[in-house]
């Protein structure tokens, strides 16, 4: 029962960081999958512990010390924290989150795009 408000106007720059940071996973497991047919079967294991490992059905308080600085590193803490701020706390996230979730969005799309532009050519080696 939240209200729509003016802090939703941000939920474009959010959906832009998640599709640069969505394509390039993609690309590095579209690329890798055509070498390692396994990648396919292991993702599902990796994104069922990373689902588990940022806070989205409990509050990030209830992690130890330790858990709490790791999920620095996590990117999707940082999407979700990004849209509880704009939905449901009515505020804008400041530069600094904004400069993480570009980072973070930048970096893998680099490196899924290099690794795939790397593999492109022996695809039809391995198909």
């Amino acid at each position: 029962q939240v209200m729509p408000h003016a802090s939703l106007l941000a939920l474009p720059l959010l959906l832009l960081y998640v599709v640069l940071f969505s394509a390039g996973v993609g690309m590095a497991l579209s690329a890798l999958s055509v070498f390692f047919r396994d990648v396919c079967h292991l993702w599902g294991v990796v994104i069922t512990a990373w689902t588990y490992a940022t806070p989205l059905f409990y509050p990030v308080g209830l992690l130890p010390d330790w858990m709490q600085a790791a999920e620095t590193f996590n990117p999707m803490y940082h999407y979700v924290c990004y849209f509880r701020d704009i939905a449901m706390y009515n505020t804008v996230p400041g530069l600094t989150e904004n400069l993480i979730c570009l980072g973070m969005a930048a970096i893998t799309f680099a490196i899924g795009f290099a690794v795939f532009k790397a593999t492109e050519k022996k695809f039809i080696l391995y198909v």
